[in-house]
């Protein structure tokens, strides 16, 4: 990856899997990086209400990425609610600098065919994969833009 110094990254599920694996690179090239998750428990009911990390987790992908010498910022994210989405751009900006680069990475699937799924797990997933996905962009972008 490029040089990304003074640069400034938002992860979305970066606490594990791709998004962690991407804020990691990106802290590794420089970039001061903001990661957000909203994760459940091992073997835990994914359709339980809202679970956010606890705070040795936090720590624990905090440390991690700023073992590469660069500031970072590490909370609950939960890209189904736009106050909470609108409150991490905001707290990211302020920790780490506005916003050069967004991933969003956070998803949900469901451990079954398709044709199992009833609409309220469609509902789920479409709303953290792909209108997720909306709510932090649409509170991002307009920083991006106005900087370009």
């Amino acid at each position: 990856m490029n040089n990304l110094s003074g640069r400034s990254a938002i992860v979305t599920g970066g606490f594990s899997g791709m998004g962690f694996a991407i804020a990691t690179a990106l802290a590794e090239a420089g970039a001061n990086v903001a990661v957000g998750s909203y994760i459940a428990p091992a073997g835990a009911d994914r359709s339980d209400a809202a679970y956010y990390p606890a705070a040795d987790e936090i720590e624990r992908v905090r440390s991690a990425l700023a073992a590469h010498g660069t500031k970072i910022h590490a909370a609950p994210l939960d890209v189904r609610d736009s106050d909470v989405t609108n409150r991490f751009a905001a707290d990211a900006e302020t920790a780490i600098g506005p916003a050069d680069i967004l991933v969003n990475a956070a998803g949900t699937t469901a451990e079954q065919p398709v044709c199992g799924h009833s609409d309220a797990l469609w509902d789920k997933i479409v709303d953290t994969t792909l209108t997720g996905a909306f709510r932090v962009t649409r509170a991002v972008l307009p920083g991006m833009i106005e900087r370009a």
